[in-house]
């Protein structure tokens, strides 16, 4: 059997509730990472999203370290005016 894909969500507000259900229903699937802005936003999500006595996913304010944190995909959930191309420096 192959790992588990690696999953990441960034941002956590009501649309992300639905894939990260979907992502915790999959058996090939792992939520390891979300990314927020908000505290509370993904305060609301650990709590409406992952079952009681599941691991929740690590927290990140910053990009960066979510990809660090070792993700094979993400989930983009932020509005559609935040979708910027990311510029390499």
């Amino acid at each position: 059997m192959t790992e588990p894909l690696r999953f990441g969500i960034l941002g956590t507000g009501g649309m992300s509730h639905g894939h990260g259900r979907a992502i915790l229903d999959r058996e090939d699937a792992l939520l390891v990472a979300i990314g927020d802005p908000s505290d509370a936003a993904m305060d609301a999500f650990v709590a409406r999203v992952v079952p009681a006595g599941l691991q929740p996913p690590a927290r990140f304010h910053d990009l960066d370290a979510m990809i660090a944190h070792g993700i094979d995909a993400l989930v983009i959930v932020t509005p559609h005016t935040q979708h910027a191309t990311r510029s390499e420096e």
